[in-house]
């Protein structure tokens, strides 16, 4: 049964990472009422007023904000039903900032499988 809706998982449909979760995780997302859309459709590019692609995925919620990096994985995971002590633990001044960084240098750096994603 599909939840009332959450927003629209904006990720990066060429990197093998981003994909690879969208593969593992994409069935339970789209359950718990999310959409999910490649950062590189034009209609998501329009809609984030991107020209590119950011170094990090976009959740648009529901009520039309939109959430990046680390805030955004957090977000998800609230809406997946995933622990709530660790959305706490997350938007904690001590945890939340070391969250952030560690995404954005994963992020930045991340490496695809045979080339496919450019490195940033």
């Amino acid at each position: 049964m599909t939840r009332r809706p959450r927003g629209i998982v904006c990720y990066d449909g060429e990197c093998s990472i981003c994909t690879g979760l969208v593969t593992r995780w994409g069935h339970r997302m789209r359950r718990a009422g999310f959409r999910l859309a490649p950062l590189q459709l034009p209609a998501i590019q329009r809609r984030l007023g991107l020209s590119g692609i950011p170094d990090e995925m976009k959740l648009i919620t529901a009520q039309g904000e939109v959430i990046g990096g680390a805030d955004a994985v957090v977000a998800i995971a609230e809406g997946l039903g995933l622990s709530h002590d660790l959305a706490t633990g997350a938007r904690s001044p001590l945890v939340g900032p070391l969250l952030r960084q560690l995404y954005a240098v994963v992020a930045k750096h991340r490496s695809c499988v045979g080339g496919v994603c450019r490195i940033r």
